[in-house]
């Protein structure tokens, strides 16, 4: 099997406030962020499957819920710039 590595824009998004339509709790009307980077475009459906085929510990069923979504997208990125 032949991988392709295709580069991706990162982004940085600054540090702010989130205000949830529907709060935790009435005393968390305001969520701090941390500035945080991301990639530009999102990895495809078919990037995602390649990548959890290749690396079956970070299937969905094997990793915290919590942690799935933003977890596996972050290792993706990552794996495609060839970090561990």
């Amino acid at each position: 099997m032949t991988s392709v590595v295709l580069a991706a824009a990162i982004v940085a998004i600054g540090a702010g406030t989130y205000r949830p339509l529907f709060p935790p709790s009435p005393n968390e009307t305001q969520i701090a962020v941390a500035a945080f980077s991301m990639d530009k475009t999102p990895a495809t459906n078919a990037e995602l499957l390649a990548f959890v085929k290749a690396h079956p510990e970070w299937r969905r069923d094997r990793i915290a819920r919590a942690r799935s979504g933003a977890c596996c997208r972050r290792a993706l990125r990552l794996r495609a710039r060839g970090a561990r």
